[in-house]
């Protein structure tokens, strides 16, 4: 299994064009995701961080490409992925916009981190779950039942950050200033 290192994600999103927030923003879910993803490998859960650092830098490869054409970012990233050989990036990449009862109730994977790590994030800074959802209902939701999904998927999402931080030497309210006190990406 080939993981892009570092230096290859940088050059993926260069060859795509990737507007420097998107690549900013991918920065800090990636920063998020390896935290996470150390301190849930200190206690019990197995997570591959050099796989969970290329999955949340490249999990926006195709946002660029799809704020114009409104094509689905996530769907056409984890093929762009799977393109350039990638395929074990290509279902990350593909689920983290949303998530499901049955994932919040299944197994810590590195999918689920960085979805969870993305909904962390707006723009670049660490914000609450609330900050976020308020910020993608803004944004994003085109209609009241648009927004009602929304408000639907914050509580799965509240479930989740639950099930993480058990494993997790900090409350979710010090994720920011925890994560800008160990600004490393790699594994």
């Amino acid at each position: 299994m080939t993981v892009p290192g570092i230096q290859q994600c940088t050059d993926l999103m260069a060859r795509v064009q990737l507007p420097p927030h998107i690549q900013e923003h991918s920065l800090r879910v990636a920063q998020v995701s390896v935290f996470l993803g150390r301190h849930l490998n200190r206690n019990s859960v197995r997570l591959d961080l050099e796989l969970l650092v290329a999955a949340a830098l490249l999990h926006d490869i195709a946002k660029g490409i799809c704020i114009d054409s409104g094509c689905s970012h996530a769907a056409l990233g984890a093929e762009m992925l799977n393109d350039w050989g990638y395929p074990q990036l290509a279902p990350i990449v593909a689920e983290h916009v949303f998530i499901s009862p049955a994932a919040v109730a299944a197994p810590i994977n590195e999918s689920i981190v960085v979805n969870y790590a993305d909904k962390r994030v707006r723009h670049t800074d660490i914000v609450d779950l609330d900050c976020r959802f308020a910020d993608l209902i803004r944004r994003y939701a085109k209609n009241q039942q648009h927004e009602q999904a929304l408000h639907a998927k914050l509580e799965l999402y509240r479930q989740l950050e639950q099930r993480l931080f058990e494993h997790v030497a900090i409350v979710p309210a010090d994720l920011g200033k925890a994560t800008q006190e160990d600004l490393s990406v790699g594994a």
